[in-house]
């Protein structure tokens, strides 16, 4: 079995050395390398000329063009049977790649992701982000993995390609949705790990959070995602209700109504993500007041889309009937 691996960058000539330097010593040995410069304007070009070659390929997109249009390009360029993706701002286990195609010996598994490890935090938002790329604790099927750890077999991804719809993420979601709706399995693999190296701050948390909730619904939407409808479909409901009679007919009930739902939310989220902590119950409490702004913050995105869908709907079945 062949792997080529897949990395997009754009501007991260802080890490992109780091995250070749751990390719290149696999102990899985058949594969190939291919980086995707998305139009870098700082020096990762000049970096990376001298890897080009042997087994290293690189591609210059002339301006940039977007993450999923150089993931559906680097794909075009690989000879392997496996496509894997990791980004530039991660570094792989040395066992990664070896650890990453074990599953795929079930003709069914189409999709694999693996751990993502946050390295220590530098700051508060950092710390409260920690549990982000958590998935589960032991392998198997799940629902979806994430695009930074993540292969798929090729004859797939060559005929359901990254939608270049996603600008702000939420595509790794959307192909594993397919998958599933296909008959096919996304399956997570403990073993095969990375450590993702990205840094937050307050503003960074907020605005990428919110649009992967935005995006995370349109691709729930768009793969008829059904518990995402019944979800969302519900806390809409409720909020426009309560903020509809509140408004309009001032009604005490209404508002006690509006805030049980505002604490029934705050206490799911804190239970959801008490149940992927690692960390001791101390710092899990220090972390909680962030884990529910950034969820916030998520649940505000897929709201968002929401509503905009409901409000395209309504739109096109009113001029259809006019």
């Amino acid at each position: 079995m062949r792997v080529s691996v897949v990395v997009c960058t754009y501007n991260r000539e802080q890490f992109i050395l780091k995250c070749l330097d751990s390719l290149l010593i696999q102990s899985f040995k058949n594969y190939e390398i291919i980086i995707v410069d998305d139009g870098s304007t700082d020096r990762t070009q000049e970096l990376l000329r001298p890897y080009q070659g042997g087994r290293v390929i690189i591609k210059r997109n002339p301006e940039n063009k977007g993450l999923m249009f150089s993931r559906n390009l680097g794909a075009s360029l690989s000879s392997g049977e496996i496509i894997a993706f990791t980004d530039s701002d991660c570094v792989t286990d040395n066992f990664w790649l070896e650890e990453l195609v074990k599953p795929f010996s079930d003709d069914q598994v189409v999709i694999v992701g693996g751990r993502i490890i946050d390295p220590p935090a530098a700051n508060y938002w950092e710390f409260a982000s920690q549990d982000v790329n958590f998935i589960s604790n032991t392998s198997g099927t799940v629902q979806a993995v994430i695009g930074c750890n993540m292969a798929v077999r090729k004859n797939f991804l060559m005929n359901n390609k990254f939608d270049e719809k996603f600008k702000y993420g939420a595509d790794d979601l959307d192909l594993c949705l397919n998958c599933g709706r296909q008959g096919f399995k996304v399956y997570y693999h403990d073993k095969a790990v990375v450590t993702h190296f990205h840094r937050n701050t307050f503003r960074d948390v907020i605005l990428q959070q919110y649009r992967y909730g935005f995006t995370n619904a349109y691709a729930s939407i768009k793969n008829q995602d059904h518990k995402f409808f019944i979800s969302y479909a519900l806390w809409c409901i409720l909020i426009a209700i309560s903020y509809w009679g509140i408004k309009k007919y001032r009604i005490p009930d209404l508002r006690n109504a509006f805030c049980f739902f505002i604490v029934l939310y705050l206490a799911s989220i804190a239970i959801s993500s008490a149940k992927k902590q690692t960390h001791s119950f101390p710092n899990f409490v220090k972390a909680l007041p962030g884990i529910i702004i950034r969820s916030t913050a998520h649940s505000w995105g897929k709201l968002s889309y929401s509503f905009l869908f409901l409000i395209s709907v309504v739109s096109r079945k009113e001029r259809r009937d006019s």
